[in-house]
C-alpha cells in the first residue's frame, strides 16, 4: 500500500513539473541562419535580332519543259528519267516523211522561181534593146518631120511604137522584180521546210538531267505538248512564300540560314536573290528567292527550313545556366530587397549568341542568381560574390 501511494505522489510530481513551460502543438523554433555566396546579375533589355522563320522548297534555278515544235508520231525515244544528257543530244525523233516531202516541194518551187527569173531577165533584155530602137528611130522621125521628109501620119505612128516598146520595157522590168520576189519567196519556204525537218529531231537545250518523261514510241507529238522535264544540276536555290507584313524587313542579297533535314546539312549561309514584287492575292503572301551553293547531297523538292534576320528588337535576356528546370516547370532564383533568393517561373524564347530570351516573369532591373548552386532552395538567403 506505501509503495502505490509513492508511486502516485512521483507521478503527480513530474506532470505539475512538465506544466511549467507550454508547448505548443506543430510548432517548431526558428532554426540556424543559412546563407549562400553566388554571382547575382541584374536583368538587362538588350538588342536581339528577330528572324523571321519559315519553310520552302529546293528548286532549280534553271528547269525547262522540252516540248514538241511539229506534229507528228515519236518513232523514237532516246532518254529516260535521270539520265544526265549534253546541250543538243537527240532526245526523241519525230516521223519526219511530211516535212520531208515539204522541203522536196520548195526545193522544187525555187528551182522554178529562179528560172522564172532567167526568162524574166531575157525578156527585159529584149525590151530593152526594142525601146532602144524606137527612141532611136522616133529621134530620126522628128527632125524628118520638121523637114517635112515624112508625113505627120508616119511621124505618128513611130511615136506610138515608141510608147509600146517602153511600155514593154516597163512590163518586162516588173516581170524580172516579180521573179526576184517568187525567188525570195521560195527560199522561205525551203528555210522553213529545213527547220521544220530539224524540228523532227528533239534535242536537250542545255547540259542538265531529264527528272521527268512524259512521250513513249508511237505518242502523237503535238506542238507546245511537253515531252521531257530537264533541269540543269548544281545550279538550286530554296522559294519561300512570307506574308506581305514581312517583305519590308528583307532586302535583296540579305543573308538567310537555311536547314535541309534530309540532306543532313544546316546552317547554311544563302543570300536572298529575288524579291517578286507580285505577291498572290488569295495568301497575300510574296515569293522570295534564296540562292544554294552547289552541294551533291541537295534536291529537288526537298523540304527547307529558312531563317531571316530581320530587325534588331529590345529583349530581355538571360544566361542559360541561371535557367533552373524542375520538371516541367522552368524558372530560375529571382534576389529581392532582402537577399532572399524567390523561385520565379519564367517563359523562355531562342537563343541568341549564348543568351537566353526571357518573354515573361523577368522584369528589367530584378536580379537574379546567375548560376544556381546544388543546394539553392526558395527562401534562402544570398550574398553576392565579391
Amino acid at each position: 500500500m506505501i509503495r502505490k501511494n509513492t508511486f502516485f505522489w512521483i507521478l503527480a510530481f513530474l506532470l505539475a513539473a512538465g506544466c511549467e513551460k507550454k508547448i505548443e502543438p506543430g510548432h517548431q523554433g526558428p532554426g540556424p541562419s543559412v546563407s549562400i555566396t553566388t554571382s547575382i546579375s541584374q536583368a538587362k533589355i538588350t538588342g536581339v535580332p528577330q528572324a523571321i522563320e519559315t519553310v520552302g522548297s529546293v528548286t532549280a534555278k534553271t528547269a525547262s519543259m522540252v516540248s514538241a515544235k511539229m506534229m507528228g508520231t515519236v518513232t523514237a525515244v532516246h532518254a529516260a528519267e535521270g539520265q544526265a544528257v549534253s546541250g543538243g543530244q537527240t532526245l526523241a525523233q519525230i516521223d519526219d516523211r511530211s516535212v520531208n516531202a515539204a522541203l522536196r516541194q520548195a526545193r522544187a518551187a525555187l528551182g522554178e522561181a529562179v528560172r522564172g527569173e532567167t526568162a524574166a531577165v531575157s525578156a527585159r533584155q529584149a525590151a530593152g534593146a526594142g525601146a532602144e530602137l524606137a527612141r532611136i528611130t522616133h529621134a530620126r522621125y522628128a527632125a524628118m518631120v520638121g523637114q517635112e521628109s515624112i508625113s505627120r501620119q508616119e511621124f505618128d505612128d513611130c511615136t506610138a511604137r515608141l510608147r509600146q516598146a517602153e511600155a514593154a520595157e516597163k512590163q518586162a522590168m516588173a516581170m524580172v522584180e516579180a521573179a526576184g520576189q517568187r525567188i525570195e519567196q521560195a527560199r522561205g519556204a525551203m528555210a522553213a521546210a529545213r527547220i521544220a525537218a530539224q524540228d523532227a529531231t528533239v534535242t536537250a537545250p542545255y547540259n542538265g538531267r531529264i527528272v521527268g518523261k512524259m512521250v513513249n514510241v508511237g505518242d502523237l507529238a503535238a506542238p507546245g505538248k511537253p515531252l521531257f522535264a530537264m533541269e540543269k544540276p548544281g545550279d538550286l536555290e530554296v522559294v519561300v512564300n512570307l506574308p506581305e507584313s514581312r517583305t519590308h524587313d528583307i532586302q535583296m542579297g540579305q543573308e538567310a540560314m537555311v536547314d535541309v533535314p534530309a540532306a543532313r546539312l544546316f546552317d547554311l549561309r544563302a543570300p536572298i536573290t529575288q524579291i517578286v514584287s507580285s505577291g498572290d492575292p488569295a495568301s497575300r503572301s510574296f515569293r522570295v528567292k534564296i540562292d544554294l551553293a552547289a552541294n551533291d547531297a541537295l534536291r529537288t523538292g526537298m523540304f527547307a527550313r529558312v531563317r531571316i534576320i530581320a530587325r534588331m528588337a529590345p529583349t530581355l535576356t538571360v544566361p542559360p545556366s541561371a535557367v533552373v528546370r524542375q520538371g516541367q516547370l522552368t524558372g530560375l532564383y529571382v534576389v529581392d530587397d532582402g537577399n532572399i533568393a524567390r523561385f520565379r517561373l519564367i517563359r523562355t524564347g531562342r537563343t541568341v549568341k549564348n543568351r537566353l530570351a526571357v518573354i515573361s516573369g523577368l522584369k528589367e532591373g530584378q536580379r537574379f542568381v546567375v548560376e544556381p548552386p546544388v543546394d539553392m532552395a526558395d527562401g534562402v538567403r544570398v550574398e553576392a560574390a565579391s
